[in-house]
């Protein structure tokens, strides 16, 4: 799973490159309408005597003033600018659904828990009961049963929870702590209360 994520944070940077490029190609187009004209000095040495000469080259553009490859360079960037937007859009939403999927294991684990200490109170209390003599073995038997079915249960619930914090730490490409901000603007300490 933390290979996925990976691969995720990469496809955003490798979009917002191509996307940089295409950019960078369409800036190249634009400026091949105007005439390229370059000066340069040089040199020649004849019969003893030494001449310092301009160079001049100029590269003039047709009559359609490039308008074909400047127009291919915006379609590219266009493409890439869309690729970018979708690919961070999948990456965002991966974030909120593993956000939420974390929110409900928490809920889950503090309503497992609750269910935990109410097995362990009535447990408590029959095993006290059978120590009067008011209730027999038979209903003891049944409150360790229950407990111990709580109990397990909320291991099972901390587990869940523990996979659903590591898809979200993934999703957000660092570990979370107590008192980080969530994208949702919640922090984890919020959460698990």
């Amino acid at each position: 799973m933390r290979r996925a994520a990976v691969i995720n944070r990469l496809d955003v940077r490798s979009a917002l490159e191509k996307y940089a490029a295409a950019e960078a190609d369409l800036r190249l187009q634009i400026a091949r309408q105007y005439p390229d004209i370059d000066i340069g000095p040089g040199y020649t040495y004849e019969e003893k005597r030494s001449y310092f000469t301009l160079g001049f080259s100029a590269v003039v553009p047709m009559f359609d003033r490039n308008r074909g490859p400047i127009a291919e360079a915006e379609a590219g960037r266009l493409k890439a600018a869309a690729a970018f937007l979708s690919t961070q859009a999948d990456v965002i939403s991966k974030s909120e659904r593993s956000l939420a999927v974390y929110r409900v294991a928490l809920e889950e684990l503090a309503e497992a828990a609750r269910l935990n200490e109410l097995t362990a109170n009535r447990q408590r209390s029959v095993r006290e009961a059978v120590r009067a003599g008011e209730e027999g073995r038979l209903e003891l038997d049944d409150a360790d049963i229950e407990h111990l079915t709580a109990a397990r249960s909320e291991l099972e619930t901390v587990a869940r929870a523990q996979r659903a914090l590591g898809d979200l730490e993934d999703a957000v490409q660092r570990p979370l702590t107590p008192g980080d901000e969530l994208p949702a603007g919640a922090s984890v300490e919020s959460l698990a209360e």
